[in-house]
């Protein structure tokens, strides 16, 4: 469950119930880019069709969400379907060699990083941030801001964000709870 930071009658109701808190998931917002956009090397662009790319999204996506709390794993066809469902997707790439990814969806006046993932062979480079620095240029370009939602597990993307531009606007507490201990706190006859 996420239960908004202020919330804390909705955060004790919760707790009551029997869930406890794994992590907060921090809403960022940019409107002003912090680094200039990456020189352009061929090697990081807007992919013309995105769901020629699922297969390594699928295979990056699950490699770098592996050890967190609210992982949905993808395979190729579900990553497929995710990315041909209108979302935008900008890629880094050696050749056919997927380096990175960053999967996009739009709103009318904002547009949200979804996921910014490097393959973890390649961390430490820099890719990241010039992948980072290319997609906030161009949600910046289209009059658009940027938005995401990122977990307090994970300083050195809260880093990154930090670093293109994006400030902290709100917080959600993800709680957790097994059935059974819910059910123990609030009896098998409500539902």
């Amino acid at each position: 469950s996420l239960c908004p930071e202020e919330w804390t009658a909705g955060r004790a109701f919760l707790t009551l119930c029997g869930f406890d808190r794994v992590e907060t998931e921090i809403e960022m917002r940019c409107t002003e880019a912090r680094m200039p956009p990456p020189p352009p090397d061929g090697t990081i662009e807007a992919a013309a069709e995105p769901g020629q790319w699922a297969e390594g999204a699928a295979r990056l996506h699950n490699l770098a969400y592996q050890d967190d709390v609210s992982l949905v794993r993808h395979t190729a066809e579900s990553m497929r379907a995710l990315l041909e469902n209108g979302a935008e997707l900008w890629i880094a790439r050696r050749g056919d060699d997927l380096l990175g990814f960053c999967h996009l969806e739009t709103e009318p006046n904002a547009t949200w990083i979804e996921s910014l993932v490097v393959d973890p062979s390649h961390h430490g480079r820099g890719l990241g941030t010039r992948l980072g620095s290319a997609v906030v240029a161009a949600i910046l370009a289209r009059g658009h801001t940027g938005r995401l939602s990122v977990s307090d597990q994970n300083p050195s993307a809260l880093h990154l964000y930090r670093k293109l531009g994006f400030v902290h606007v709100a917080a959600s507490v993800r709680l957790r709870a097994a059935r059974a201990a819910v059910l123990s706190r609030i009896g098998p006859e409500r539902d």
